[in-house]
């Protein structure tokens, strides 16, 4: 802990630091905006179940994040004390009662002590969040095409996505408007209209697009209710079909909880890719060259800068540097695409060139 914080200490399964003031040097192992309101005999029991109760539900919400599924090994840790791999409890309010104990809190855990458990368990995990991946939901009935009509069933169950702040795989949701209907029509949406599909990535600073289309189809004798989810590069070219469902409006269907039901397993799913592709790895991790443009001391220390400031940038060292270009040597914590999608999130493509990597301003 930094000397210049506040700690008072609180008995969990031992003593814990919580402090006013202090950042998660690694924000996959942060569980933020913990409400808390417990009654007890007294006050002080109130705060101690409270502040017990956010341990093990935020310790639950790092599981849930970082470990692959079905690892049965993972049972384990639901036995040990989850206090003992806190780094610090941050406060951003509290309200001590005679008999209640009100607050909201982040908890941080320290990512080597958790680690450390994680490989003594067997146990796979990834830590890097995803760039931004848009959620673009298509409705179409007898009535027509819709994307930005509100109080539409399919479209709502999309836009009523809680941010999910317990997964590394980050969404994000264009607000519908008038202008944006006027530049993003729904029919060349549904049509998977390239130009369309880069313009809604930029406009929402995504860097991956997920098309979700559900519509009624009566061409049989009952009619079907078709899912799909596809999904997009930044710049409108299809990658991979995440998954299609197609269910018989026989009259027991029950049409929100197949939409749900759909929801959740495209989050799974594509969460459950983004995991396998960015495993931390203890040992052969990815070490990639990069070479920079460079017209000036200051242009390389910027972009020296920038890669080293990115997530998926465990190590960065510098390999050459000449009067036009330099050469990095890059170790990652996980994939080459997510670094070429980090890197276009700053403005600049990541491109091979033979056996190194070239960083290039995007124009697009």
């Amino acid at each position: 802990m930094r000397c210049n914080s506040i700690f008072i200490a609180i008995c969990l399964a031992l003593s814990t630091s919580i402090v006013q003031a202090e950042t998660c040097t690694s924000p996959a192992f942060a569980v933020n905006g913990l409400q808390l309101d417990t009654t007890a005999v007294n006050g002080t029991l109130a705060r101690k179940k409270a502040l017990s109760q956010a341990t093990a539900d935020a310790f639950a919400t790092i599981k849930r994040r970082l470990l692959l599924p079905t690892q049965p090994a993972a049972d384990q840790l639901d036995e040990l004390a989850f206090a003992d791999f806190i780094d610090f409890i941050h406060i951003e309010s509290e309200t001590a009662l005679a008999q209640r104990y009100i607050a909201e809190i982040n908890i941080c855990f320290d990512p080597v002590r958790l680690r450390d458990q994680f490989i003594k368990s067997g146990l796979l995990w990834s830590e890097l969040f995803s760039s931004p991946v848009l959620l673009l939901p298509v409705w179409q009935d007898p009535s027509g095409i819709r994307v930005w009509t509100r109080n539409v069933a399919w479209l709502d169950v999309w836009r009523q996505m809680d941010a999910q702040d317990d997964q590394l795989l980050r969404f994000t949701i264009l607000t519908p408007d008038l202008a944006l209907e006027r530049r993003l029509p729904p029919e060349r949406i549904r049509n998977y209209d390239t130009s369309i599909l880069a313009l809604s990535a930029a406009a929402a600073g995504a860097q991956q697009i997920a098309v979700l289309f559900a519509g009624l189809e009566y061409t049989g004798d009952v009619p079907k209710l078709i899912m799909k989810a596809d999904l997009f590069d930044v710049d409108g070219k299809f990658l991979s079909e995440i998954s299609t469902v197609e269910t018989d409006m026989n009259g027991r269907t029950n049409m929100p909880e197949a939409f749900s039901y759909f929801r959740e397993d495209f989050i799974t799913t594509l969460s459950g890719i983004w995991q396998q592709k960015n495993l931390y790895t203890l040992e052969d991790r990815a070490d990639i060259h990069v070479e920079l443009p460079v017209s000036n001391l200051q242009s390389w220390y910027r972009l020296r800068t920038l890669l080293s400031e990115l997530p998926i940038v465990q190590s960065l060292s510098v390999v050459k540097l000449t009067s036009s270009s330099g050469l990095l040597k890059l170790s990652l914590s996980g994939s080459v695409e997510a670094l070429q999608m980090a890197v276009r999130s700053i403005g600049y493509r990541l491109e091979v060139a033979g056996p190194v990597y070239q960083l290039k301003l995007d124009t697009s």
